[in-house]
């Protein structure tokens, strides 16, 4: 809540000047009362002060939405996401370097569906690749091209596919296709 509040502050400052119309308008409605000796409802002056309030926090929910920014929750979902990715690279090398599992098998243990993006998934999958110098998928990566890797993951952890034991990236791959997951457009 506390952040919130922060988040929403920063926000409506930005629009200081919207902030600062409220009181002027009210310091402008003041001098004409005393100047034209009319009589203005406190209520009048206290709604004056308050508006510049509105406008710029109306300013600041139009600037959000005009620019397509994501909300703060799907920022935080990305961040936390890509750390999620972060740590998968980190597990796969450290499988790697053990020689104890590597390539496709290695990779069915991560949980890469977790990740939510086949984008996300191919980009973790490419950093594992650079820091290892080893291709994760074994000279198969041909096979998953046109392929959902969110579905792709999702279907080895249904299925606890070993690939050591029962199948192909390619066999794995085909029956992705045939269930309709293919790559979505980038």
């Amino acid at each position: 809540m506390r952040r919130d509040l922060w988040l929403y502050l920063r926000a409506l400052w930005k629009h200081w000047g919207a902030l600062l119309a409220g009181p002027l308008v009210t310091l402008l409605l003041l001098l004409s009362e005393n100047v034209f000796k009319i009589d203005i409802p406190r209520s009048v002056l206290g709604l004056a002060a308050v508006a510049g309030i509105f406008v710029a926090g109306f300013q600041a929910w139009r600037e959000e939405h005009a620019t397509g920014a994501a909300p703060q929750g799907d920022v935080e979902q990305a961040r936390r996401l890509k750390a999620l990715a972060d740590t998968m690279v980190e597990e796969y090398l450290a499988l790697a370097r053990s020689h104890h599992n590597a390539g496709p098998s290695a990779l069915a243990t991560l949980g890469l569906h977790a990740l939510k993006s086949d984008a996300l998934i191919r980009e973790a999958i490419q950093e594992m690749e650079a820091r290892s110098g080893a291709d994760p998928w074994s000279g198969h990566g041909q096979s998953i091209e046109d392929v959902d890797l969110v579905k792709f993951f999702e279907l080895v952890h249904q299925m606890r596919f070993d690939f050591l034991r029962d199948g192909t990236v390619g066999g794995v791959a085909q029956k992705v296709r045939a269930a309709g997951g293919h790559r979505p457009a980038h």
